[in-house]
This record gives C-alpha cells, structure tokens and sequence, in this order.
C-alpha cells in the first residue's frame, strides 16, 4: 500500500508537470510507465483475490483455510473504479496505436475523462488517515444542515438587495458625481446581490458603505438617512459575515463532533463483543486442550491448534472481530503464538494470538484499547 501510493502521489505530480509542459517528448513513455504498473498491481490483487476483487460474496460460511483470501467490502468501490481507469487508459492506446483513433471525438473525449480520474486515486490514502476522514465524514454529514444555512443566506442577502436596489441603485445621482458606477453596483437585484457578497466577504465594504452613508452633492440626505443607512450596512455585515457564517460553522463542527461520538461508540460497542468473545474462546480453547496423566492441563498443541482453525464454529467467531481466517496458516499462527517455544499454548498466549489476529484489522489506538481489555 505504501508503494502505491507513492506512485499514485509521484503520478500526481507529474500530471501536474505535464499540464504546464503539454509538449514535452517524455509524456507518452511517462503514460506507459505508469499505466503499466496500475496494471500489474491490478493483475496482482485479482490473482489474490480472485473473483472477489470485483463481486461481494453475501455467504462465506464454506470458507476454509485453504480458500484464497476475500477481498474487503469496504475495497470494491475502489477496485472496480481502478479496473475501469486501467481498462480506459488501455482502450486509448490500442485505438491510438492500431486503429490511428486521435481525433477528440465524443468517445475518445469519454474515455479520456475517466484516465484523467485517476488523479482521484490519492483520495484512496485517506482511509489510512482516521482524522482526516472523520473530517471528510463531518463534511459530507452536515450538508443538508449546509444547504439550510445557505438557504437562510441567500434570502436575508436578496431581502437587503432589494432594500439597497430601490434605495441606492434607483437614487444613484443623488448619492455621487457618478451615477453610472453606482447603477453597476447597486443598479438592479442581481449587482445588489453581487455588491452585498462584497459586504460578505469583508472586502473594500468600508469605502462602499461611505458612497452612501452621507449626503450627496445634488440632493444632500438627511443626517438621519445616513445614520439609518450606515446602521443598517453594518447590520447586515455582522449578520451575514458573523452570525450566519458563525451558525454554518457551528453547523460542521457539530457534525464532526457528532462522527467522533460515533467512531467512540462503535469502539466501545467492539470492545463489548471481545468481552464477550472471551468465554467463547475460552470455551474452544478448554475443548482442545491437552492434560498429563494427572488430568492437569498443559496447553493447546500444533494439532489442537489446526483442529480448531478448521472447526465452523470458531471460524464464525472470528469473523465476527473481523479477522480474516482464510489468510490465516494454522502451523505459522503456532509458531507466533508460542511465545515460550514449550511447545503448548498457555491461555494467555492463545487470548494475545488472538488479540494479534484482530489487531492487523484495527487502528493503532484501537489496538492498545483492545490490548487492556483483553488483559482485564
């Protein structure tokens, strides 16, 4: 995975290059370089995943040991996305080259879209990155809450362009020696409401306001005018550009708050079924336990060890915390379960096997939480 996505990034940067230096004679073997090795990767993951690097597979209760390793359901939206970028960009090169297909038509135009996707491919790093996708999650979580908030926006900035339209835009001369730069900021709804995103964004809002905040030449306001209009400037400036925006943020970290509460309860909810998880171990583990001629337990040997790999029951229960039993080799697990080397597997050696198992399929935070757990 490192090698990869390094290769992904390096990929990145070089499509980067290529954009501002088109003409450069090294692109095409840049192309076939990295296309190339997208395809061996591809080539690889499905000889070791077989059909399951593009199919969910609902049941696998007949796997066994020597059934080749599944490929997570979380990965085959990524899969099938990368077998349909290397698919495309070898669909260009052989119309290209055997069939002389260069000209941008409709389906050449198609395909070379879906190449320049990959570039979405470093999205695939951030799965790696847990804050980072709590981030994205937050996101994409408080868009309808977005939309409203917006939605709010948008009618207090079009309730004020009115406002401001038939108050400045249709007065213009008798607010400056230029009428014809006042209509393009003020002059109908649509310069209004561009005007009042200026206000939004706080930019040059100041001078604006002071074009309109006194009197004019021609036909001089009342003090109390600009008063009334210099107030209501600035309170359209607090209440868009700090109290709503102030409400759309509040709005995402909320969110964001409500993915972390949601990642703690889900660890705690998996820490509950490894508490509960331990009987049933312990259970498989007494089964297979061998004892000396005075009936006193001595462990879980070699065999013991493979019988109880090999047996539905325990196979079910270690799926159930996520461990990928098909990729397991019952003799190796052995040997890295033995910490001793005697030769039987006491029950804390079998219990931190375990824990190892399902560690390779969690974080590193959730790991050390699951560790204490195991060992309470």
């Amino acid at each position: 995975q490192i090698v990869v996505g390094g290769v992904i990034l390096v990929n990145v940067m070089m499509m980067l290059v290529m954009v501002d230096y088109p003409d450069l004679g090294i692109w095409t073997q840049v192309n076939y370089g990295f296309l190339s090795f997208y395809s061996l990767e591809l080539l690889l993951r499905v000889f070791a995943y077989r059909l399951s690097f593009l199919i969910s597979f609902a049941d696998d209760s007949t796997l066994d040991c020597a059934t080749p390793p599944r490929c997570n359901e979380s990965d085959l939206v990524w899969n099938r996305f990368d077998f349909v970028v290397v698919c495309c960009g070898w669909t260009d090169i052989v119309l290209r080259t055997f069939f002389g297909v260069d000209t941008p038509g409709p389906a050449m135009m198609v395909v070379r879209t879906v190449r320049l996707l990959r570039v979405v491919r470093v999205l695939r790093g951030f799965k790696s990155m847990r804050p980072l996708t709590n981030l994205i999650r937050g996101l994409l979580n408080s868009m309808v809450s977005i939309f409203w908030v917006l939605m709010l926006l948008i009618t207090v900035m079009l309730v004020f362009a009115i406002f401001t339209t038939t108050q400045f835009g249709h007065n213009a001369d008798k607010y400056t020696d230029d009428p014809e730069g006042m209509k393009e900021k003020w002059g109908c709804v649509w310069n209004s409401f561009r005007t009042l995103f200026s206000y939004l964004t706080l930019d040059d809002w100041s001078n604006m306001t002071r074009e309109v905040a006194w009197p004019g030449p021609h036909m001089p306001l009342s003090p109390v005018v600009c008063t009334v209009t210099m107030f209501m400037l600035i309170f359209y400036v607090l209440l868009t550009a700090f109290v709503i925006l102030s409400l759309l943020t509040g709005t995402m970290v909320e969110e964001m708050e409500k993915v972390r509460n949601d990642n703690d309860d889900e660890l705690e909810d998996f820490r509950d079924k490894v508490r509960h998880s331990l009987d049933v171990f312990f259970n498989h583990y007494l089964a297979k336990c061998s004892y000396d001629a005075n009936l006193e337990m001595i462990g879980l040997n070699e065999v013991g060890l493979i019988d109880l790999f090999k047996d539905p029951t325990f196979q079910g229960d270690l799926k159930a915390l996520s461990v990928d039993v098909p990729s397991v080799d019952p003799k190796e697990a052995f040997v890295c379960f033995d910490l001793d080397g005697d030769g039987h597997l006491l029950w804390e050696e079998f219990s931190n096997g375990i824990l190892a198992l399902i560690a390779k399929k969690v974080s590193r935070n959730k790991f050390f939480k699951l560790d204490a757990t195991m060992k309470s």
